[in-house]
């Protein structure tokens, strides 16, 4: 055997190296903090998420842990790499505002893109980060109104949040708020900040259709006025008036008779077409009011109150054609009622139903309940505090079957339609139901 046979042959009887052949080190870095609140008191029981952000070793990219009575938490045998610590618990949020010039690192898309959703940090192979604090603010609201140009509330309507950030404007990449029937919304879940608020909303007909509208009413976001959000309370009063802004007003005041104790006045108010509907309370304990946000055109005006005698109401209407109208007067008084039967036409089912009244001088808010009477086995209806002009409709028919007619001492009325004034009995009204088109 020549001598680099016998060398090579040593080489193969050699062992492994152990280094090469065993398994590879386990990582071991560690993470560890407490999570405080900016009152400095420890948060126990809060969920705290440990996020990689961006590429590295395989394994679970989020772990999960639940601060300890002392608001302690601790993430083990993590492998190197770029982590975010964030915190949620009820009524608070970590996330807060990145540094000046710094770009914020956004592991979740609850969060407002312009914050960093809590500290972060490059960890380094077997590196321990000990006494991390992870501070959560108390989460910040900001609510208010969404109004057309006439005044009127704008229901449906979504609302976005947007701050100023490192690289400019960011929205928040959350689910916007809605408007409500009355034109109220509310974002809730803010960290403290200044922000810009804006709905998203159809436009004139005229215009384009769909425009962004700031606070408190303007169409270019470098002229919407910023919004102030304090750690833990609710800011209000945010109202946003769909451009072109047109304020009209409404005085008065609401009478009674002498001896009455009107409680809880209401005005309900509207135009007899149905486009705007809203509500205003009336607070002067001598019946004065001042409704701001009225439309223009025909505007009827429904008051309802409670008292020691029961529900009283008033109505009357004026016209809306410059900024303000004066000395409108309400004079509350006893509703009227109204009673009658409901009749079939040949072979339709006379199954009982309820029958609901629907005013038509204005659409009614959601304040006060639809009128609704139940069908006796002889077809009797009766409705209690009416005032004002109503159409029968008849709930829960099913499809081609409602009201056909409406007859008084066997006399139509014109499109199907009552009238009943404060006090008034009406009574010998006869609904015919049958199939309609």
């Amino acid at each position: 055997m020549t001598p680099w046979m016998r060398a090579a042959l040593v080489l193969l009887l050699v062992p492994a190296s152990p280094i090469s052949a065993g398994r590879a080190q386990e990582p071991s870095g560690v993470i560890a903090g407490r999570v405080t609140t900016t009152s400095a008191a420890l948060l126990a029981g809060a969920d705290v998420r440990l996020s990689r952000v961006g590429p590295g070793p395989t394994g679970p990219s989020v772990r999960t842990a639940v601060s300890n009575e002392r608001g302690a938490f601790r993430f083990d045998g993590l492998p190197p790499g770029r982590y975010i610590v964030s915190g949620s618990s009820p009524g608070y949020t970590s996330s807060q505002p990145a540094p000046a010039g710094v770009a914020p690192i956004t592991v979740d898309v609850s969060l407002p893109l312009g914050y960093a959703a809590g500290p972060s940090m490059l960890l380094s192979e077997g590196e321990q980060v000990l006494g991390l604090e992870v501070m959560m603010f108390r989460q910040a609201t900001i609510a208010g109104r969404i109004l057309r140009p006439d005044g009127t509330p704008a229901p449906g309507l979504s609302v976005f949040v947007a701050h100023n950030t490192w690289s400019g404007q960011t929205w928040l990449a959350q689910p916007p708020a809605t408007s409500e029937w009355d034109g109220r919304y509310r974002v809730t879940g803010l960290p403290p900040g200044r922000y810009k608020v804006a709905v998203n909303s159809p436009d004139l007909p005229t215009q384009r259709p769909l425009t962004n509208t700031f606070y408190p009413g303007v169409d270019d976001a470098a002229d919407a006025e910023p919004v102030t959000a304090i750690e833990g309370i609710s800011t209000e009063g945010i109202d946003i008036w769909l451009t072109p802004p047109r304020r009209f007003a409404v005085e008065g005041r609401v009478y009674w008779g002498v001896g009455l104790a009107p409680q809880d006045i209401a005005i309900e108010y509207g135009d007899p077409e149905g486009t705007h509907s809203a509500a205003w309370i009336v607070s002067d304990p001598g019946g004065l009011f001042t409704i701001t946000d009225a439309p223009p055109g025909t505007l009827v005006l429904l008051a309802r109150a409670d008292s020691d005698i029961g529900p009283l109401a008033a109505l009357a209407t004026t016209e809306v054609t410059v900024d303000r109208v004066y000395d409108i007067a309400l004079t509350l008084d006893r509703p009227g009622r109204l009673s009658g039967r409901v009749t079939y036409e040949p072979g339709v089912d006379s199954t009982v139903r309820p029958l609901t009244l629907r005013q038509t001088l204005l659409r009614t808010t959601a304040l006060y309940r639809v009128p609704t009477s139940s069908i006796d086995e002889a077809g009797g209806f009766a409705f209690d505090n009416l005032l004002g002009e109503y159409a029968f409709e008849l709930a829960g028919s099913p499809p081609g079957l409602g009201v056909t007619r409406v007859l008084r001492s066997g006399m139509p009325l014109p499109d199907g339609r009552i009238r009943v004034a404060g006090g008034e009995r009406v009574t010998g009204v006869e609904v015919v139901v049958g199939p309609t088109p």
